[in-house]
């Protein structure tokens, strides 16, 4: 358990993001049990995440340092709350700085951030007047219904509604408890999910089909909204709505990508989805991406003659890694 003077002495809470509801759920339940700390939103592999400074009263939550450079951190006396399969080792270098969670026990970073930060709060200081500690713990476990991905779960509908109203409104203008209580928030989301379902129907019949040489089969489409949707759409439909001779179950990574610039270098950004026990979280890691067996992404750097073709690219990543 982290000593309460140490959360007391946090001032800079940085969580995976900004297009993470995870990410954004942890942040305001920080927020809340921290009103002061800076929130900062960080991708791996940036230019940011590689170059930040190693400081007291740094949080991790739902995110962990460059894996290079973790002596630093845990010099500086950093915590680390995380549940990527792909990064407990470095969790488990913070000692009791750190705590890794356990997606099939639904401990997502959210629930991190409620079970060992809001709820010590809590459970010292009576915390909040306005939030009842059954709102925020329903809150935290929504957050992780949707990012460990738990599709036969009652609630699942509901969360997915809450990570949609997550990302819509700006998080400068998001408050916990307008979250948890705000009836015309959740209507948003509830809007939106319809838009990001039709959206990902789309996108997988749209899709590029292949098969590599080892018979893995592939989905690939642009843009990575829609990527956990279209997945989870192609697992129970087949690839609906494509007329490929290769778009029928099973399809073992379904991949949804997009371009960026980074410190003025075009770069590409992979996430993928398997349902099928496929380890794209170790496909990932390999390339200095991370996330889940089921769930991960990973950017690479490209020039504009490698851009033009990004279906092509993920195929040859895809079979050199195989051939290993």
């Amino acid at each position: 358990m982290i000593p309460l003077d140490k959360l007391r002495a946090i001032t800079h809470v940085v969580v995976h993001g900004p297009a993470c509801p995870d990410g954004i759920s942890s942040a305001l339940i920080l927020k809340d049990a921290l009103p002061d700390v800076r929130v900062s939103f960080l991708s791996y592999e940036t230019a940011e995440h590689k170059a930040l400074a190693a400081e007291p009263g740094l949080l991790f939550c739902d995110f962990s340092p460059p894996r290079d450079r973790v002596q630093e951190f845990v010099a500086a006396g950093a915590i680390c709350l995380d549940h990527h399969l792909t990064a407990k080792d470095v969790v488990e270098a913070f000692g009791e700085n750190g705590v890794f969670g356990l997606n099939d026990k639904n401990e997502c970073g959210a629930w991190l951030a409620y079970e060992h930060v809001w709820k010590r709060f809590a459970d010292e200081y009576d915390l909040s007047d306005d939030l009842g500690r059954a709102q925020v713990r329903c809150f935290a476990e929504l957050a992780a219904v949707r990012d460990t991905w738990k599709t036969a779960d009652p609630r699942w509908r509901q969360a997915c509604e809450q990570a949609e109203m997550l990302l819509f409104f700006p998080f400068e203008e998001q408050k916990l408890g307008r979250m948890v209580n705000g009836d015309d928030y959740l209507l948003v989301g509830h809007w939106l999910v319809e838009k990001k379902l039709a959206a990902a129907r789309k996108s997988i019949g749209e899709a590029h089909h292949f098969i590599t040489l080892k018979g893995t089969r592939v989905l690939v489409f642009q843009g990575v909204v829609a990527t956990s949707d279209a997945a989870e759409l192609v697992e129970r439909k087949g690839s609906a709505g494509s007329s490929h001779p290769e778009a029928i179950r099973p399809t073992d990574i379904v991949v949804g990508f997009h371009y960026g610039v980074d410190s003025g270098k075009l770069k590409l950004q992979f996430s993928m989805r398997s349902h099928t026990g496929y380890d794209v979280g170790a496909f990932a890691k390999h390339h200095g991406g991370g996330g889940h067996k089921a769930a991960a992404g990973f950017t690479v750097e490209v020039s504009p003659e490698m851009s033009a073709n990004p279906y092509q690219l993920f195929r040859l990543l895809l079979e050199e890694g195989e051939g290993r």
